[in-house]
């Protein structure tokens, strides 16, 4: 990755004059393994420790900030499975049949 830098240069008769460069810069985004988990739509977790391994993608940091989750538990990656909402009343049974 790289950025450019300017500054400016202001002379005696109040001409300024504008320099820009390109310079690397070192990667400073600190991200944690479960915002990268959400950002990258919810990817399993051992999938994105592959792509940080390898550098298959490229802008992902080589360096994830805190350690990998002990369990790979995520609550909306569950409620996404969901293929339907919870009962919430009991079932109504009849006495007679096709009642």
């Amino acid at each position: 990755m790289s950025t450019v830098k300017f500054t400016a240069t202001i002379c005696d008769n109040n001409i300024a004059y504008l320099n820009w460069r390109v310079d690397d810069v070192v990667e400073s985004a600190r991200i944690t393994m479960e915002q990268l988990h959400a950002r990258l739509n919810h990817t399993p977790y051992p999938v994105l420790c592959e792509l940080i391994r390898n550098k298959s993608i490229e802008g992902l940091p080589a360096h994830v900030a805190g350690p990998h989750p002990g369990n790979d538990f995520c609550e909306d990656c569950v409620n996404g499975k969901l293929t339907r909402a919870p009962h919430l009343k009991l079932a109504a049974h009849t006495d007679e049949p096709l009642a």
